[in-house]
């Protein structure tokens, strides 16, 4: 079975359904040719399967506290799930 990442994010365009909502690891939500789908600074590969429960694949600021999930885990070492 050939395997295509148009992305190059880590995750098979077949389970990128660009729906913008994540089912699971097989129908992830995510855009098959943008790495980034939520725009937030972490891969779709990194989200969905470096770390499935950390932040959502399909949303920028996943606690809604006004900092994206990229800075929150990057660079502030905070956790994108917790506003405060």
């Amino acid at each position: 079975m050939m395997v295509t990442d148009t992305d190059d994010d880590g995750l098979d365009d077949n389970v990128e359904t660009n729906t913008g909502t994540y089912a699971d690891d097989e129908d992830t939500g995510t855009n098959p040719n943008d790495s980034y789908s939520d725009n937030d600074g972490l891969e779709d590969g990194n989200e969905v399967s470096e770390n499935p429960a950390f932040s959502d694949r399909n949303e920028r600021d996943t606690d809604g506290g006004g900092v994206d999930d990229g800075v929150e885990k990057l660079t502030d070492e905070t956790n994108p799930n917790n506003p405060n």
